[in-house]
């Protein structure tokens, strides 16, 4: 599963599987929360400390945010719908509707449940096979 996983980091081709995308959130979370706890430790340190994690913040939430983009995408293909349908979860809904901030924090945290929860389709469709795990 691992070379699978590797070979599938940036790529949107085929299907994930529920378990592959709560894996891939996962380890993506795990970097993230361990980073955050470095820059609160050095917070107070020297300037160029901070520029330097700060700088390895930027280029690993970007990598996050391109990674989750192509697990995003590959989630959406083994339910059998389009991987653009993932930006609807970033919509600036606020400035249609009149809506508390704390819905626009919602949005894509039901976005992630129902990509966690909803089960694929069972057999082949037009994105390819069904995952194998």
């Amino acid at each position: 599963m691992q070379e699978n996983y590797l070979n599938k980091l940036f790529s949107s081709k085929g299907r994930a599987s529920r378990k592959e995308y709560i894996v891939g959130l996962l380890t993506w979370f795990i970097p993230f929360y361990h980073l955050n706890e470095v820059i609160d430790y050095f917070s107070k340190s020297s300037s160029l400390i901070m520029f330097f994690l700060m700088k390895a913040y930027f280029i690993v939430t970007f990598l996050y945010f391109v990674r989750y983009f192509f697990l995003t995408a590959r989630r959406l293909h083994d339910l059998n719908i389009n991987g653009w349908w993932q930006l609807i979860s970033f919509a600036p809904i606020s400035k249609m509707i009149s809506v508390p901030i704390s819905m626009l924090i919602s949005v894509p945290l039901i976005f992630v449940i129902f990509l966690t929860f909803k089960k694929g389709t069972p057999d082949t469709n037009k994105y390819g096979e069904p995952p194998s795990c």
